[in-house]
């Protein structure tokens, strides 16, 4: 079958290369000068171009999500080297470079939207499925940051910082409408649109509905008359409300979001009833964000932002005498002063100030007698950071970050993080990185406490730590070939993660240990003609704890990820992709098969200088295939979907 599957790429490659020429040219995929020299400000907090920054950076542009059909972010992420998801019906998790603790919610990732911290401040969680509410026609491209970025951004950006751009008023200039319907008995509906006024308005709406009801699912492990044998009935639905505006007028910016999403839970987790429509959960994320920015000169700013954060949690967990409630609630305040200046012609200076500060931080459970447990956790962070762009000479960049954060739940904490990037020739270029990062424990880790389920707190619980060393190398080959190769060993001190008491079956945070990393990415793009892209990424990691010399769970050796876009039928966008992952060990000390994934996806060009369609088959041989779970649920690992569909059509007006 892997050969049969790589054949067929292969022949499509070719099929092209031979045929493409004669296409016209429509909406071309963004070429690579192009997308190389693309500014992003994530990575030093200040617009620079991917090889100047003192990390391993990567851009996904709109015409690649478009192209190959991704849905979520999640999807855009894990197409990535170095990148993987869990999905556990519930959440989807992203691992990077080998990391990713089952039932974390992301919180070792820093999730912005247009520069802005979505994390909320009870779970830490960064959204990365369709909890995100954010469609990915709104979104002009995606900057990920590897690495610690503590030094800039304070706690949580362990692993990377992922920032989603959306779409400019002025760039969109229409209205575009699309509708889809999937093969899981699901439906969308999104509105774009963006135009900007001739005072110099700019504006961009997005919302998005989705409702999918999902296919029944079978677990083996509850196979019994009892529990419907085995059968999850109509219990995978998904539905969510999205909405998204940016504003910007001078220097005057503003952005609001607000997004609903409720998920039922098939998979019986917590020790639940089996096939039971009451559990399910709902979240809610909706933030609203004023920027100021004060030119001083051509070169030199001071940037203001003040924002308003709301998240709200819902949890029903039905079992056979009583629904069990949880509600999280919180709101928050980020203010944020940064003076950016290049106070010679060698050395650039950023320096800011932020505060974060607590309004309401309560989580709550209770069952048809009353509270379980109910508490409101208030604390601030405090922090100033600094970060210098040093060039001694025209091929050489020297950059150092330092933050310092004072924070009322822990101790004040230090983040250094010092580069060295050297230019040879125009094309190649060499990075030497050494990054400090850290996670204060959340209040969800601190405090929760379940009698029912034997989940105890822990408030003694303090910082993680991560050491990172890092070499990477860029090269730009005939203005159509670009390859990167990264090497890097990162060391977890102080691992924040679930322990299992077999004792009295119980469930707590502790700060479990040390896990140690060493690994490697491989990166190509080939850009062979204008309407055609290639890629091919590998990433292999060795993750363990570092004392037992024992197999990190969740953590899959080997990722190989690989795809083609190219015309066909003159009008047609064709995108077929291979993902590959080897096994990962569970939370159980069982292991999950290897396994390969095909997708397709097929585009039209605009058709009539208004609509498009477009087709994409998921699991395209129908592979059966699991993702590691966690001491939540009795299955060691949860199954996957098999081949299903989406369809799309899109209206501009």
């Amino acid at each position: 079958m892997k050969k049969f599957l790589l054949v067929i790429l292969c022949n499509a490659a070719f099929y092209y290369s031979g045929y493409s020429q004669i296409h016209e040219r429509d909406i071309n995929l963004i070429s690579l000068d192009s997308l190389l020299n693309v500014p992003i400000s994530s990575a030093s907090r200040y617009r620079q171009k991917s090889f100047e920054a003192p990390s391993a950076v990567s851009i996904i542009s709109y015409e690649e999500i478009e192209k190959f059909g991704y849905q979520t972010l999640g999807e855009v992420l894990s197409s990535l080297g170095g990148f993987y998801l869990s999905y556990d019906r519930n959440y989807s998790y992203l691992g990077v470079r080998g990391f990713s603790r089952p039932t974390d919610y992301n919180n070792r990732i820093l999730l912005l939207v247009n520069n802005h911290p979505v994390n909320e401040v009870i779970f830490g969680s960064s959204p990365m499925g369709t909890e995100l509410g954010i469609s990915m026609s709104a979104v002009d491209r995606i900057e990920i940051v590897r690495g610690p970025g503590s030094s800039l951004y304070g706690t949580g950006a362990m692993f990377s910082v992922v920032n989603l751009v959306t779409k400019r008023g002025k760039d969109f200039d229409r209205a575009s409408l699309s509708i889809g319907g999937n093969s899981l008995e699901g439906f969308s509906g999104t509105l774009n649109y963006g135009t900007e006024f001739q005072n110099g308005l700019e504006v961009f709406l997005t919302t998005e509905y989705f409702d999918q009801r999902g296919n029944n699912i079978y677990f083996k492990e509850f196979d019994n008359i009892s529990t419907n044998n085995g059968i999850a009935a109509g219990l995978d639905k998904d539905n969510y409300f999205g909405m998204l505006a940016t504003i910007n007028y001078k220097q005057l910016q503003f952005q609001g979001k607000f997004s609903i999403r409720e998920k039922y839970i098939p998979t019986a987790s917590y020790e639940t009833n089996f096939n039971d429509n009451r559990t399910k959960n709902k979240d809610a994320i909706s933030f609203s964000e004023i920027t100021y920015t004060i030119p001083l000169n051509s070169d030199d700013k001071i940037t203001f932002s003040n924002s308003i954060n709301f998240y709200n949690y819902e949890g029903s967990y039905a079992y056979e005498n009583f629904v069990l409630r949880e509600t999280a609630d919180a709101a928050w305040t980020i203010f944020n002063a940064q003076l950016d200046w290049a106070w010679s012609s060698s050395n650039h200076l950023i320096a800011g100030v932020e505060y974060k500060g607590n309004l309401l931080a309560r989580y709550k459970e209770m069952d048809d007698d009353g509270d379980l447990f109910n508490k409101n956790v208030l604390y601030s962070i405090r922090s100033a950071y600094l970060h210098d762009e040093f060039q001694p000479m025209p091929n050489l960049l020297l950059t150092a970050s330092l933050r310092y954060d004072n924070n009322t739940l822990c101790d004040g904490l230090f983040s250094p993080r010092g580069a060295v990037v050297y230019n040879l020739g125009q094309s190649t270029t060499f990075k030497l990185i050494y990054g400090t990062s850290y996670r204060s424990p959340n209040i969800y880790e601190l405090f929760y406490e379940d009698e029912e389920t034997n989940f105890k707190p822990n408030p003694s619980l303090f910082y993680e730590k991560i050491r990172t060393l890092e070499f990477v190398a860029e090269h730009k080959a005939l203005d159509n070939l670009y390859a990167a190769l990264s090497i890097y060993k990162y060391k977890v001190n102080d691992l924040i993660d679930q322990e299992y008491e077999e004792a009295d079956s119980s469930l707590q945070f502790i700060n479990y240990g040390n896990v140690s990393t060493v690994g490697f990415e491989t990166d190509i793009n080939y850009y062979p003609l204008k309407d055609t892209r290639a890629f091919f990424r590998y990433s292999y990691h060795d993750a363990s704890y570092y004392e037992e010399k024992s197999n990190l769970s969740n953590s899959p050796k080997h990722l190989v990820r690989t795809g083609v876009v190219f015309p066909i039928l003159n009008s047609i966008y064709c995108a077929p992709e291979l993902f590959y992952e080897s096994g990962r060990y569970t939370v159980y000390n069982t292991r999950t098969e290897n396994f390969l994934l095909a997708n397709l996806t097929l585009t039209t060009k605009t058709l009539f200088d208004r609509f498009k369609f477009s087709l994409s088959v998921k699991n395209l041989f129908n592979t059966t295939y699991e993702h590691p779970g966690g001491f939540e649920h009795v299955q060691p690992a949860i199954v996957q979907n098999a081949r299903n569909f989406f369809l799309r059509f899109q209206m501009d007006f």
